[in-house]
């Protein structure tokens, strides 16, 4: 059996500009169709635009100055200075333990617990927080002036007014002078809402996390080392720094070296094998 060959040729026609592959126009107009200013069909209106099209240059350049391109466009991102971590008031490995072990303990106890009373949390928000809305949201700063944390006014709190709160605390401890430290009330709110805080953190929530923890650590490194209260008073900060670096991650925050915070989980990472096994 003979192969057949197949000879294909191209044959010119008289007007071949206007079949060029990447020319031919995807809408032919005839050619009795006249140009009008205002088009009354659609062939009118497509002649309308191939013509203003001709008037345009195939190829168009900028004056762009290049000058501008050359410089530096990028910013500079300065580090914040890590605060001063006194001996004296840096608490052991062991210590960071317990508190992390208790904490998750809590944690996992209000996540429970939400879970459990999820059909009942609208009405448990309303009731506990009833006096505090204004325009739909909580006004924080008269809930910690004016009432302490329980149970209720945590369990089931949506994320955005968990960092809504955290932020409050935050402005709180920007206005503690040096030698002060965090008072009862307030500590006790921050550990309720950190209770509630997602874990692990996003991005948004760790950059707060970020600010409360190095907030307690500047208001930890202001304190009076002479004092013969100073332990007691750093002891609320202690916790709040543990619990950020080691429980939700922010281990260059720590009262550690990094390589003494595998040691230090040893603990904390059973607790975490439990809640997911």
């Amino acid at each position: 059996m003979t192969d057949k060959k197949f000879v294909f040729k191209h044959q010119q026609k008289d007007n071949d500009d206007d079949h060029e592959y990447l020319g031919t126009q995807c809408f032919q107009i005839s050619p009795n169709v006249e140009e009008k200013e205002i088009p009354t069909n659609g062939e009118e209106y497509l002649l309308k635009v191939i013509k203003e099209r001709a008037k345009c240059a195939t190829i168009t350049k900028c004056n762009l100055d290049a000058s501008q391109i050359r410089k530096k466009l990028c910013n500079t991102i300065k580090e914040h200075k890590v605060p001063e971590k006194p001996e004296k008031l840096k608490p052991t490995i062991e210590w960071q333990n317990i508190q992390i072990a208790d904490f998750s303990d809590l944690h996992m106890y209000v996540v429970r617990m939400a879970a459990r009373k999820k059909a009942e949390l609208p009405t448990i928000f309303q009731d506990t927080y009833r006096d505090f809305m204004q325009d739909g949201e909580i006004q924080w700063m008269q809930v910690f002036e004016s009432t302490e944390p329980t149970l209720s006014h945590v369990v089931g709190l949506s994320h955005g007014v968990v960092e809504t709160g955290l932020d409050t605390i935050l402005s709180i401890l920007q206005r503690i002078k040096p030698g002060e430290s965090i008072d009862r009330r307030t500590g006790l709110w921050l550990h309720a809402l950190l209770t509630v805080a997602r874990h692990p953190p996003q991005s948004d929530d760790s950059f707060l996390l970020r600010n409360l923890c190095r907030r307690c650590a500047e208001i930890r490194a202001g304190l009076n080392l002479d004092d013969e209260n100073a332990r007691e008073l750093a002891t609320p900060l202690n916790i709040f720094i543990c619990i950020i670096a080691k429980y939700f991650g922010q281990h260059d925050l720590g009262d550690y070296e990094l390589h003494d915070s595998k040691v230090g989980q040893i603990y904390y990472d059973s607790k975490v094998a439990q809640i997911f096994y």
